[in-house]
């Protein structure tokens, strides 16, 4: 198994509320197609709303199958075959590895909607995943930060797995401080995974 801020007087400050909310409509529009991403024009799309992050509950466990399996098929269709990705996108799949695991996830959140999520299992990072529209803006790197803080507190370094063709991925990993430990097929997507580990001495919990 991929995701912000303003000031002056209030004329302006007017003029720019209505701006956003032409430019989130503008963009509510374009995704309408794309499953998962919502169209409403909520407090999840007011970048001036603070974020925050939290321990994932009970109740997110829906919520975090679909920001997942909204971009799967963006993410992975250009390398993985589609009838090996289809359980993933039209199956349980997710749901199920979400239902087992959300006990160990920490989500991003604006206005309770959830931005991104990161999974933890002993020292592996097992899971990254930020709403598509909300790519790099910072989402990723802060869930990385917690993740690799909650494995400080009992294991001296971090795991993660990349798929191989997944280039960007690798790079941002790399960009973190992982190097990739070894490659190995995996029967289930058809793809080389790479295993990276980082070091993480001296990191506070």
């Amino acid at each position: 198994m991929t995701v912000m801020l303003i000031r002056a007087t209030a004329e302006w400050q007017g003029l720019r509320r209505v701006g956003r909310t032409v430019a989130l409509a503008a963009r509510a529009m374009a995704n309408r197609l794309r499953p998962g991403v919502t169209a409403r024009l909520d407090a999840a799309g007011d970048r001036a709303a603070p974020r925050r992050f939290r321990p994932a509950t009970a109740a997110d466990q829906r919520v975090i199958a679909s920001l997942c399996k909204s971009s799967i098929a963006a993410t992975y269709g250009p390398f993985m075959n589609p009838d090996l990705m289809r359980p993933w996108v039209e199956g349980q799949e997710v749901e199920d590895y979400v239902a087992g695991m959300w006990p160990r996830m920490t989500v991003a959140v604006r206005a309770d909607t959830v931005l991104g999520v990161v999974a933890v299992e002993g020292q592996v990072i097992d899971l990254l995943w930020v709403r598509a529209d909300l790519q790099r803006q910072g989402i990723g790197s802060a869930l990385m930060d917690r993740a690799e803080s909650i494995v400080a507190a009992c294991h001296p370094t971090a795991e993660l797995e990349c798929f191989a063709p997944n280039q960007a991925g690798i790079t941002f990993y790399q960009s973190r401080g992982y190097t990739a430990v070894r490659t190995y097929f995996e029967t289930a997507s058809g793809v080389d995974r790479v295993v990276m580990t980082k070091p993480l001495g001296g990191q506070a919990p």
